[in-house]
């Protein structure tokens, strides 16, 4: 594939760079234009006398001018007093930058301009994003995708911590349950963590190139390569980030929520990524095709197949209990929940399932501890009796289980007097206890809790089912 960061092919009687122009070359590793070239074969058939047209216009010839200025935009050698950079475009006048003959496209795509043109281009066309766009981009735009992505890069992290918090108790999140706190630390915590990726990502990136075969690369156009191909996973997160935000009442309901197809998305947008890096290392730079395989796409596709395993695993372990333990209630600092219909307090580092399917604040309420300890809580009119509906409750829940047994039954919850009985199960291999009770409110309205915990964890917990059971008060009926 054709490459725009090799060293420049200068004539050496005219000064023209003819890396991308028909050209010759002699013995001596000289390059000729075409022009040159053919001036001197002419002059040489009209009988001029013998020798070789070459070195005598060479001989003829100003010195060569001087290659030692860069271009300020890909920095790449440019001739003194030249007004154009033929490998980026670069107007020294001031120009806009233009795209030149080393691009490749074809003139109706080379003059592309629009950001749905270039999205378009991108999936269709990939080293066209690389060659248009990498490299003539403003410094500020690359900026600024740097700072995006490291923006999603603590927006993860945050993530994580809240997903594992419950191995720290409540101090470790706490103070995260704002989105106006989950943006303020991932706006500005996004700063360090972009600075970081274009150091330290930057460095092995331009690493790769050289272990590929470009032993020139220079590191500014290799930053400007790596985050034009992250383009397709940080448009995608940010999009994600805002949805979660605009969806969930905090940033704990929205890390315990059911996935979605954003989610999913987001999760294979990498492996695009890996891919248009690929495109644009091998558009952009001189590699060699074996080893760009081995370092662009081999090594990274086990590192994210790795990373991807790695928190399947975590998860599953996490969601089972068995990664991290529930930790101490935290009744001191406790929430209010409060309604027209019910009010309660519950642990601080408990919350409220919103985004249960049927989460309602007047007829029910789902509360989870970090550890998947739960409380549910119901109001809702019934002619039953509170026996049978502890008998449905009952039938209901053990389809989910294995080896269900009955345990003891009891009349009181709280300040409220019914029907209640334990029960235990095994599920995903961990022994539970199950508590359901049912109150008569008035005839006609039942209210109904049912309590869930790791059989190993009851009294650990025992204080936050009690400070939800203490403080539980019926304000009114559901309207």
């Amino acid at each position: 594939m054709g490459s725009i960061s090799g060293s420049p092919k200068v004539c050496v009687v005219c000064g023209t760079d003819c890396s991308h122009k028909p050209r010759t070359k002699d013995p001596q590793g000289r390059y000729y234009c075409t022009e040159c070239y053919t001036e001197a074969s002419h002059s040489r058939e009209a009988g001029d006398e013998p020798g070789s047209p070459l070195d005598e216009l060479i001989a003829a010839a100003a010195p060569p001018p001087a290659r030692s200025a860069e271009c300020p935009r890909c920095g790449r050698p440019m001739a003194a007093g030249a007004a154009l950079c033929t490998n980026c475009g670069y107007s020294a006048a001031g120009a806009p930058p233009i795209a030149t003959s080393v691009f490749g496209a074809p003139p109706s795509q080379r003059t592309a301009s629009g950001g749905i043109r270039m999205a378009l281009m991108a999936v269709v066309w990939p080293d066209w994003l690389f060659r248009n766009f990498a490299i003539t981009a403003p410094g500020v735009l690359i900026v600024l995708i740097c700072y995006a992505f490291g923006v999603v890069e603590a927006s993860a992290r945050i993530d994580l911590r809240l997903m594992t918090g419950s191995a720290r108790g409540s101090n470790a999140i706490s103070f995260i349950d704002r989105w106006e706190v989950y943006w303020g630390i991932s706006v500005v915590s996004g700063a360090i963590c972009a600075l970081a990726i274009a150091v330290i990502n930057g460095w092995w990136y331009r690493k790769r190139l050289q272990w590929s075969g470009d032993s020139e690369a220079e590191l500014g156009l290799a930053r400007r390569v790596l985050f034009t191909s992250a383009l397709i996973y940080v448009i995608p997160a940010l999009i994600q980030m805002f949805y979660v935000s605009a969806t969930y009442d905090t940033p704990i309901d929205a890390v315990h929520s059911e996935l979605t197809a954003i989610d999913f998305v987001v999760v294979l947008t990498p492996l695009l990524s890996i891919w248009l890096s690929f495109v644009g290392v091998r558009s952009v730079f001189e590699t060699r095709l074996a080893p760009a395989i081995v370092w662009f796409i081999v090594v990274p596709g086990v590192y994210y197949l790795i990373a991807i395993i790695g928190f399947a695993v975590f998860f599953t372990l996490a969601a089972s209990g068995m990664l991290f333990p529930s930790p101490t209630p935290d009744v001191v600092h406790y929430k209010i929940h409060r309604s027209q219909t019910m009010k309660f307090h519950y642990p601080g580092n408990w919350s409220m399932r919103t985004d249960a399917p049927d989460h309602d604040p007047n007829a029910y309420v789902w509360i989870e501890s970090l550890g998947g300890a739960s409380v549910e809580v119901r109001l809702y009119e019934s002619d039953a009796s509170a026996a049978m509906q502890v008998q449905f409750s009952a039938d209901h829940i053990e389809a989910g289980f294995d080896g269900w047994k009955v345990g003891a039954s009891f009349d009181r919850w709280g300040r409220f007097s019914g029907t209640g009985r334990r029960y235990r199960g095994q599920s995903a291999g961990q022994h539970v206890h199950v508590s359901i009770f049912v109150a008569e409110i008035e005839p006609g309205m039942r209210f109904e809790v049912i309590e869930s915990c790791r059989l190993d964890e009851v009294g650990k917990l025992v204080d936050g089912f009690e400070l939800l059971r203490n403080s539980a008060e019926i304000l009114g009926p559901p309207s």
